[in-house]
């Protein structure tokens, strides 16, 4: 129902289109004078008190009767509007829709709701049209603030809608009872290359049919997160599709609940999902390239510290087994003099064979690693010439792929690192490098593990020469100062078993080998004359005599081969109760090597015969050696001495 500010002009008079005669003026003052109630007192007392507006007009649509409320709504007072012609009041409403629903209502005889909008006012009305025989009555109702709310809403869901539609993404509605998504915009068509007829043909179980079944896990667990979450919570969650084109791609969806049934429970849930597969793909690679660096990493620390080329080689294989996912891996090294190459490593083969295969140079695919010098990739291996070279000890294994490459070191070829696979495999380029890589790695370590042992080997020649030189010495000390034969041997062979008995360490043997060996080269210094003299030697002979220790550690100090040796020669004359030479040591400031010497020195001495006096019976040694034990001797060297001889 339309309605109108009260003005002058409103209130002046308007003859109605076509009924311009006086005859008209004249009906509508007497209706105003002979107005009667239209209803009983009761309902004219509730239709006055009720908050919509009520008007009544006769079949000419002039009013006659305004409630109070009405009244409000069109801004004039009732007795203003009675007698008064709507059309001539507002002509303005001709050809609105609610003048089109007065005519339908006239001539059906039936009641229309129509809303109808006033433009000058901006304001909203909901008419209920009610015809009888001799007139119209309308209940109408000012909707202008439920209009607005709902062109908000209407605005909000279109900005929705529009926003769903647009988003770079997948936006859906998933709905539990139905087990079927009730929406999805186009993401899903843009994401996965499938056309608007295709994912229609799909319908509702559009996510069963390209859902990734390992996912399925992953996907109940956050079913089961939402069904006991807020409304506010989100919950994000990863799997998989299937494209059109086949492959998989990776979608993240954030998803919350949306609606619920009467008893509270989760009904559906609303999602955002949006394409992670290039991000997936590209954590994936760089997952692969710490495992590959960390791959490289073991390897290093396996060269830096072990020159066993076996342990290192097998590390290798190890990690191209697991980083490249293939079947078998082998190390062959070349063997120059003879031209042959040999397995030094496999891992993954059924048969030990292989281990004991050798190769000439020329035959077997590896040599065309040798030859070309550059990575080689042969499919079906044993239907080519080289392959059947080989096909003795690969037969039985199944081989289909075969890659190798060179071991170079110092432009050097070591050998070859070979990549054996059961079924076609194609590496890519990143896979390839990694390959090329260890390789690089293993050519380092068999060069490393090279010079180590031509080094080992020397370092051996050189200290079996040194020992063997200071058994020279020893052999000509001992001629030099007339000792009787193999002396310097016994006393060095009783010393080592009564330090072994007294559980020196191994390590410290060798030393005590050497001191033993040594242990009178210190007379070197001493004069022909007082060295050999058969006479007994005057003090001031003794005095030079007892300085051969000291000639001994002045003539080995600068020898640092020898310089852990220096104990016996230096301090085998000294005697545990400080009264020896040439430094009076006592008790443990001796060196524990030259306390074991000193007792094996007197030992063999006194048992040996010698040009001024018989040898002593081994009763009197032993008798000599106790009484010394506390004066000459360290009393624990004396009991494992006693207890060695026994």
């Amino acid at each position: 129902m339309k309605a109108k500010p009260t003005t002058k002009a409103n209130k002046r008079g308007k003859a109605h289109a076509g009924n311009t005669d006086k005859g008209n003026t004249k009906r509508g003052k007497f209706r105003a004078k002979t107005k009667q109630p239209i209803a009983p007192a009761h309902i004219m007392e509730f239709i006055e008190r009720i908050s919509d507006g009520f008007v009544a007009f006769d079949a000419q649509m002039n009013y006659t009767y305004v409630n109070q409320r009405g009244g409000e709504l069109l801004g004039r007072k009732p007795q203003e509007l009675i007698g008064k012609n709507y059309w001539e009041e507002y002509p303005e409403a001709r050809g609105t829709p609610f003048a089109n629903a007065y005519v339908r209502a006239l001539e059906s005889q039936m009641p229309i709701l129509t809303e109808d909008y006033y433009a000058p006012w901006d304001r909203w009305f909901e008419n209920r049209i009610y015809p009888s025989s001799d007139g119209i009555s309308i209940l109408f109702t000012e909707i202008t603030e439920r209009k607005k709310a709902e062109e908000d809403v209407y605005k909000q869901n279109r900005f929705i809608s529009v926003l769903a539609e647009t988003i770079p993404g997948l936006v859906y509605v998933y709905d539990w009872e139905t087990d079927s998504n009730v929406y999805s915009n186009g993401g899903i068509e843009s994401m996965l290359g499938y056309t608007s007829e295709e994912v229609q043909a799909m319908g509702t179980k559009l996510f069963a049919l390209l859902f990734n079944p390992d996912d399925a896990a992953a996907v109940v667990a956050s079913q089961q997160r939402l069904a006991s979450a807020s409304d506010q919570d989100v919950f994000e969650i990863d799997y998989r599709l299937r494209h059109s084109n086949g492959e998989w791609r990776w979608l993240r969806s954030y998803e919350r609940p949306f609606a619920r049934s009467e008893d509270g429970s989760l009904k559906q849930k609303i999602g955002i999902a949006i394409d992670i597969t290039e991000r997936k793909w590209a954590e994936e690679q760089i997952q692969r390239q710490i495992k590959r660096l960390n791959a490289l990493r073991t390897i290093d620390i396996a060269i830096n510290s072990s020159f066993d080329l076996n342990v290192i080689l097998n590390i290798v294989l190890q990690q191209i087994l697991s980083q490249l996912n293939v079947d078998a891996s082998a190390v062959l090294l070349i063997k120059s003099p003879l031209q042959t190459m040999e397995y030094a490593a496999t891992r993954g083969f059924q048969s030990p064979a292989i281990q004991r295969a050798h190769l000439k140079l020329g035959e077997g695919y590896a040599s065309r690693v040798v030859t070309e010098r550059h990575t080689s990739h042969i499919t079906d291996i044993l239907r080519t010439e080289a392959g059947r070279a080989q096909s003795l000890h690969m037969a039985s294994e199944g081989f289909v792929d075969y890659y190798g490459t060179p071991l170079i070191a110092k432009g050097e070829i070591k050998g070859v690192l070979e990549i054996y696979h059961r079924s076609p495999l194609n590496l890519n380029a990143e896979q390839l490098e990694f390959f090329e890589a260890l390789a690089g790695q293993s050519a380092i370590a068999i060069d490393n593990a090279e010079l180590f042992n031509s080094l080992r080997n020397t370092h051996m020649d050189l200290i079996m020469a040194y020992d063997a030189t200071i058994e020279g010495w020893s052999r000509a000390m001992d001629l030099r100062d007339k000792e009787t034969e193999g002396h310097t041997q016994r006393v060095t062979t009783m010393t080592l078993n009564l330090a072994r008995a007294m559980g020196i360490r191994e390590a410290d043997i060798v030393p005590i080998q050497r001191g033993g060996l040594l242990h009178d080269i210190g007379k070197l210094g001493v004069p022909d004359g007082i060295l050999l003299k058969p006479d007994n030697l005057t003090g001031a002979e003794w005095e030079i005599m007892r300085q051969h220790p000291t000639f001994a550690f002045n003539m080995l100090a600068p020898i640092s081969y020898l310089r852990n040796a220096i104990d016996i020669p230096y301090c085998h004359h000294e005697k545990w109760d400080g009264s020896g030479y040439p430094r009076r040591l006592r008790a443990e400031q001796i060196p524990i090597a030259a306390r074991i010497f000193a007792i094996a020195d007197v030992w063999d001495a006194i048992t040996s015969d010698r040009p001024y006096r018989k040898a002593w019976s081994k009763e009197e040694a032993l008798e000599y050696i106790k009484q010394q034990s506390g004066k000459h001797f360290d009393p624990q060297v004396v009991d494992a001495f006693l207890k060695l001889i026994a």
